[in-house]
């Protein structure tokens, strides 16, 4: 990212003259910054992930408990505990989008840019497939079922 992008706003090509006008400083910094949220956001994510599918953790327990009243309690939590971690996860990458908003001024064009290092600092399919990786090893353990060890 450092060899890519110029140490000021005026080499920056694409730029209107009242942007390079109004931002000081080195767009260097606007980037480092951007990815930072995401990393940081990503992190946070796949804790409240974790949280919400490791067997050991209330959510998870919850739902085992309401198993002992029947199939259509399990379902009727099992979706209200997924649309609760949905909420937060919302709300987390909402903060997180507004944040790198934020770091592009009165230009929407920096702005843009910001959002867009963000996000791609936050997709991290090696989080998903461990998180997924969590759910099956509950729903093995509760079905009884024993993983070969080999």
């Amino acid at each position: 990212m450092f060899a890519y992008l110029p140490s000021s706003y005026a080499d920056l090509k694409g730029l209107g003259d009242d942007v390079i006008a109004s931002h000081n400083g080195n767009p260097r910094v606007l980037a480092l910054v951007a990815v930072a949220i995401g990393i940081v956001l990503a992190a946070l994510i796949q804790q409240l992930t974790g949280y919400f599918t490791e067997t050991g953790r209330r959510p998870v327990r919850d739902i085992g408990k309401a198993s002992l009243t029947g199939p259509a309690t399990v379902v009727l939590s099992g979706i209200s505990i997924g649309l609760e971690s949905a909420v937060y996860s919302a709300v987390l990458i909402a903060l997180g989008v507004y944040g790198a908003f934020l770091l592009g001024g009165t230009s929407i064009m920096l702005a843009l840019f910001a959002v867009a290092l963000a996000r791609h600092r936050s997709a991290d399919d090696r989080g998903r497939d461990r998180r997924h990786g969590h759910l099956r090893a509950g729903l093995r353990q509760r079905a009884g079922h024993r993983r070969d060890v080999r």
